[in-house]
């Protein structure tokens, strides 16, 4: 989730893939992952997955949540929404990259 969280930090910050890597790199956490090389890939997957135009749930009711800036990591935001979500019977939807707002 670690891994999640910060990527998708970079994201709602309006970094780019390069950029981000850069930062996360820079993380005292990251030395308990493998070797660099791996974590650069894992990044960019992490990356194209958080970026990638999300499929509408199957589910109705549903809800969309665009999260996290400056100020408010989405890493102790989105806990929280998807378990409250989960309890009233919501899917969700995670969005970290406002682009994505106009697709």
């Amino acid at each position: 989730m670690f891994l999640r969280d910060s990527v998708a930090y970079q994201i709602s910050m309006g970094r780019s893939l390069e950029i981000s890597s850069q930062q996360i790199a820079q993380s005292q956490a990251l030395d308990s992952l493998a070797a660099k090389a791996s974590v650069e890939d894992l990044i960019t997957a992490m990356y194209e997955a958080l970026t990638a135009v999300p499929e509408t749930p199957p589910r109705h009711p549903r809800a969309l949540a665009l999260i996290g800036d400056r100020y408010h990591h989405p890493g102790y935001i989105r806990p929280p929404l998807e378990r409250a979500c989960q309890k009233l019977g919501l899917s969700i939807t995670f969005i970290y990259d406002v682009r994505l707002l106009s697709t």
